[in-house]
Parts: structure tokens; sequence; C-alpha cells
């Protein structure tokens, strides 16, 4: 046999397992679609009876299937607020949920609101990196605030969350300190965010290496106390971290 008959043959069968092994995928998802309408009547018998004390409070969504990741989905989501939910999955003969942490610690709805802070802030070349973190689960907080953030009651007013972000300090003296600390803290609240407390990592533009963190930082402190505060923190003069209940470190 010549080496064009060989290469015409070896293609063919090539040819033959591409389509073959498409084939097969495509069939096997197919199927799991034909199979979605009875997965999800036992998905849906499996979740009012796992949660039946929550039953009246919640909305079972659509099943879905989910291709890339093989299983079965569906979203459970609060009545009061879509943004407050869960997921169930079905894989193997076998159920999974994200309930702990996305409805009972309220993981779902705290990132809904971290993300639409977020959205709230001028981008800036100057302060990146910038995060969002509340100070508690939702379970944690009082059934006062729980029912604020559920009822998504001026939230971003409220003092239970704190805003982190990085920038660089041309150096490190009383002057330069103070202003950059004073400009970021404008630079939030112009934005109608009303953060408990304030953290920034001051990075040393001479020396990118170093740095300083200061964590914890409120708005009566920057207010009343900064100039203080940071001779302090020049002087590395830690009982002042005592005095104000905030804490610093540097870095390099």
């Amino acid at each position: 046999m010549d080496t064009k008959k060989q290469l015409t043959i070896g293609m063919s069968l090539l040819f033959i397992f591409v389509i073959s092994f498409f084939g097969i995928i495509i069939i096997n998802i197919k199927n799991k679609e034909l199979l979605l309408p009875k997965v999800e009547k036992k998905m849906d018998s499996y979740i009012k009876n796992k949660y039946i004390d929550i039953s009246n409070n919640i909305n079972i969504n659509k099943a879905k299937y989910n291709n890339s990741k093989n299983q079965y989905e569906i979203k459970v989501s609060s009545k009061d607020n879509n943004n407050l939910y869960f997921m169930v999955y079905y894989k193997n003969n076998k159920f999974s949920n994200t309930y702990k942490n996305d409805y009972i610690k309220g993981n779902s709805l705290l990132n809904y609101y971290k993300k639409s802070f977020l959205k709230k802030l001028p981008k800036s070349k100057k302060y990146i990196n910038t995060e969002i973190s509340f100070t508690k689960s939702l379970n944690n907080y009082s059934s006062i605030v729980k029912k604020a953030l559920i009822d998504n009651d001026n939230i971003a007013e409220l003092s239970i969350y704190s805003i982190k972000s990085d920038t660089i300090v041309p150096n490190f003296n009383n002057d330069s300190l103070i202003n950059y600390i004073n400009n970021y803290y404008k630079y939030i609240n112009n934005s109608n965010l009303k953060p408990k407390y304030y953290n920034l990592i001051l990075t040393n533009k001479d020396d990118i290496t170093k740095s300083l963190e200061i964590n914890n930082l409120n708005e009566e402190l920057i207010i009343n106390n900064l100039e203080e505060i940071v001779t302090s923190i020049v002087n590395n003069d830690k009982t002042i971290t005592k005095k104000y209940d905030f804490n610093y470190k540097y870095s390099d």
C-alpha cells in the first residue's frame, strides 16, 4: 500500500473517530435534557421536603442542566429578596446544596451588595484592588439589621461593612499620609457609602516593596484624630492602636 492510500485511510479513520466522539457527547447531552422534566420533579420534591420550615418563604425556579459541570441545578430564592438564594444540585443520583453558606449566612445577598457598592465608586487609577467586606454573616446580625438587609433598606448608609483599597504615596511623611487618608475618606463618602471601617494599603512610591497597611479607621478617627494617629504611625508608636482601637503594620 502506497503512502497516499495510507494517509487517506488514516484521515478517514480520524474523521470517523471525531464524528463518533462528538456524536456520543451530543447524544449524552440530549439524553440529559430529555430526562430534565423527570429530574425536576425529583428535585422539587426533595426541596419541599428538606426545607419544609421555609417552604412558604421561597420560590423554586425551573431546573436546568449544566453541561460543563454535568449536573442538574435549581435556584431557590427568597420571596422577600430574589438576591437571597441558594442552589440545589443533582448529580450521579446525589443531591448537594449551598443552603448554609448562600441562604443562612447570606453570602448570595451580601455578594450582591458588595458588587452594587463597588459600582457606586467612580473608576480610579489612584485607588485599586478595592474590596468590600461585611462585618458579619447575615444570620449573625440582629433581627432588625437582618430585615433591613433583606428589605434593601438603604444598606449603603448602614455602617455594617468595611472598604479596603491600595494606593501609592509619594513619601511617608505626616502631611503626605494625612492628605492621602483624607482624600480616600472623601472618595468613599462622595459615593454615598458609609462603611464602618476604612482600610488602606499605602505603598511607598520610592520603594514599592515597602508599604503601610492601616485597618479599622472609622469616620470619627479620621475627622477628629488623624493627625495624632499619623504622627504615631510615622514614629512607629504602637500605643496609639490601644488608645483608638485600630491597627497598622509596615511590610517590606
